[in-house]
């Protein structure tokens, strides 16, 4: 796709729309209007906001979305890059609600995608509050903290992540942990890997750590082990890790069939 043709296009195929090319707004569709007397005559009718979200154009919302992810028809000063930093003087406190929807929409963020323990106030002397409303407001309400700069750096495993998912990330990454260790022991070289069923899964593992890495940005070198994970959110999450937390520390073993992996779960 995207290669020049050797030959012309069949007849009657489209060619590619104008917004398709850069060449409208992508919220900009073109009509046949109500008092057209022949096929052909077209009128541009602009599309509200709320149409693009309720679904009524869908064969337009989708194109625009498309277009947004590759940075085509957006607003100047929007990144999409799950971040934000900012500067606040005293005469703007009471614009801190607007200051601060305007970074989210710009970088992206939806509201309850905000993690609020991730937001970070500092003051003119550097003292930082983050996570705490009370420290907050007492820095806010203090003349002597301004300027302020307002920052927004979550974890790169985190960004657009509602808090609420965090847990499941979480646990996600500790299992990601164990596959990196392994293969790291391993010195990534499927020939230390001994049975050939085990050598497609060694193959499938570096590729779900280079697409977390490419996807996220995130290493991986702060990834909770599991009983730390545990203890920070409460007992219930022990359940994912009813057979990895064995298999998981030993899984270069298993992948050098040093042990066998059904003797290692259920052996005595």
């Amino acid at each position: 796709m995207g290669a020049p043709r050797p030959f012309a296009p069949p007849a009657g195929e489209d060619a590619p729309s104008r917004a398709s090319l850069g060449l409208e707004e992508p919220n900009t569709v073109r009509h046949l209007p109500s008092h057209a007397s022949h096929i052909g005559e077209e009128a541009p009718e602009k599309i509200a906001p709320c149409d693009l979200e309720s679904g009524r154009w869908p064969q337009i919302s989708t194109l625009f979305l498309v277009r947004q992810a590759w940075g085509q028809g957006i607003e100047d000063g929007v990144t999409m890059s799950g971040q934000f930093e900012f500067t606040m003087q005293a005469s703007e406190k009471d614009c801190f609600g607007e200051m601060l929807a305007w970074q989210m929409h710009a970088a992206g963020i939806a509201p309850q995608s905000l993690d609020n323990r991730c937001l970070k106030f500092t003051d003119a002397k550097g003292t930082e509050a983050m996570g705490n409303k009370q420290e907050i407001g007492k820095l806010l309400a203090n003349p002597g903290s301004y300027p302020v700069r307002v920052s927004y750096f979550p974890h790169p495993a985190f960004k657009f992540v509602r808090p609420e998912r965090v847990p499941d990330i979480e646990v996600t990454r500790t299992h990601l942990k164990f596959v990196q260790d392994a293969l790291a022991e391993l010195d990534g070289n499927i020939d230390n890997v001994k049975h050939t069923h085990q050598r497609r899964t060694f193959e499938r593992y570096l590729l779900y750590l280079e697409d977390h890495y490419y996807q996220t940005g995130d290493d991986l070198q702060d990834a909770l082990e599991w009983e730390p994970l545990v203890q920070k959110y409460g007992p219930h999450m022990e359940g994912y890790f009813l057979l990895t937390k064995k298999t998981g520390p030993g899984l270069s073993k298993i992948l050098r069939g040093e042990i066998d992996v059904l003797e290692y779960l259920f052996g005595g």
